[in-house]
């Protein structure tokens, strides 16, 4: 399975299913699982989907419980996060924790998440997408070391760690001259 997570425009979730549907032509065995929490976007993927001729090998699933979302990120074998925006990157970090290979948009907050522990793409050219998916795919050592590259890469990440260096940044302000 590969597991896309995101329903807003920003994260390119189409690019996905394209790159997903074009993918499927070379990796006939593959699957692709998108977690999409709002009904209207689920029946635009659907859709999109079946436009592909890919509607038999996506499932397009709505909110999901955080219990199901990690057991979701543990069957998957490869994570796709073509988001052209984020903050900090919270779902390739999470499935990077589930030693799940991920495939990431190398924009925004996404490379200082993901680093060297998967693989980044500075494209929305969806073949590119779509011939690392097959590469992790069909390559199961390259799946192996991205999956045990972001469990180390995940470790170093933790909310103790990030309230500690927020009050770092405080007291660096409280204590600047005004």
């Amino acid at each position: 399975y590969v597991l896309c997570v995101g329903y807003e425009p920003r994260k390119n979730i189409p690019l996905a299913i394209g790159a997903f549907a074009d993918a499927a032509r070379s990796c006939p065995d593959i699957r692709l699982i998108v977690v999409a929490a709002d009904a209207a976007h689920r029946a635009a993927f659907d859709a999109l989907a079946r436009r592909l001729e890919v509607a038999d090998r996506v499932v397009v699933l709505g909110r999901v419980s955080l219990q199901k979302l990690v057991r979701l990120y543990n069957i998957s074998d490869a994570f796709l996060f073509p988001s052209r925006q984020e903050g900090v990157g919270l779902p390739p970090l999470e499935a990077m924790a589930c030693g799940t290979a991920t495939i990431a948009m190398n924009a925004t907050a996404i490379p200082e998440v993901v680093g060297d522990a998967g693989i980044l793409l500075d494209t929305s050219d969806q073949r590119e997408w779509a011939s690392a998916i097959c590469r992790v795919m069909t390559t199961p050592d390259l799946r192996r070391e991205l999956a045990l590259r972001g469990q180390r890469r995940a470790s170093g990440f933790s909310w103790h760690r990030c309230a500690q260096d927020t009050m770092a940044v405080y007291r660096e302000a409280c204590e600047r001259p005004a």
